[in-house]
């Protein structure tokens, strides 16, 4: 074969793979733009899902399904296979923020503005005067029966002991069980220790929800509690 003829076959050649090159990655693009994955264990395209953080906060280490992502808000996490996503958000001086998705086709996964509980939370003595309910030891709704507490008929959590008070307090509940203040997040599958009361008598409260602090009567002394700073 000519000099000639050589170079006019690797031109060719070059440029058919140009034209296969751009082809695959023109399909790869719009499999991209159409929201679809191809999962190798099926062997198959699959629409994708979405995890989503919004916030922002710093110094932080979150992980998705284990593995470090960032470390701060906000998070986005596109073309995602569907699947479980076990959401954790660590920081120091602080307890483990978690949210667990199951997430089909097509479904988004979002926390919004997390907030974090202190290990040990600040807590203060209290000297304004405060009026307390001491009749209302449960929110309207709130119905505890065989330790178990409920909200509108639907079971929140189960207890080894009954529960002396409950209150809903943002996006959880606030209760006490013997000595111990507590704090649940039934959708984040978390039950925070709060504080240790000097009896396991009825201690009057007042949540004040926008600041994230408790007022709690304890024994003759009263007591302001910051969840959101540490000790």
């Amino acid at each position: 074969m000519r000099g000639t003829d050589r170079n006019t076959l690797i031109t060719m050649m070059i440029g058919l793979l140009g034209i296969v090159a751009f082809f695959i990655l023109s399909s790869a693009a719009i499999v991209w733009a159409s929201g679809l994955r191809f999962n190798p264990q099926t062997w198959g395209f699959e629409k994708t899902v979405l995890v989503a953080i919004e916030g922002d906060l710093k110094s932080v280490a979150i992980k998705v399904n284990n593995q470090l992502i960032s470390r701060s808000l906000p998070v986005r996490l596109r073309n995602l296979l569907p699947g479980r996503y076990d959401v954790e958000i660590f920081k120091p001086k602080f307890q483990s923020y978690r949210r667990v998705f199951q997430l089909s086709e097509n479904q988004v996964g979002i926390i919004r503005d997390p907030t974090l509980i202190a290990s040990s939370p600040l807590t203060t003595p209290y000297r304004q005067r405060i009026s307390y309910s001491d009749e209302v030891r449960f929110d309207s709704g709130l119905t505890e029966t065989n330790n178990e507490l409920r909200d509108q008929g639907v079971l929140v959590s189960r207890f080894s002991s009954p529960v002396i008070q409950a209150h809903r307090y943002n996006n959880g509940y606030l209760y006490q069980l013997g000595r111990q203040l507590r704090l649940a997040f039934p959708e984040e599958v978390q039950d925070f220790f709060v504080y240790d009361l000097k009896s396991d008598r009825y201690a009057p409260l007042r949540v004040e929800e926008s600041t994230w602090q408790i007022i709690v009567l304890d024994g003759k002394q009263t007591q302001l509690i910051n969840l959101t700073l540490p000790r």
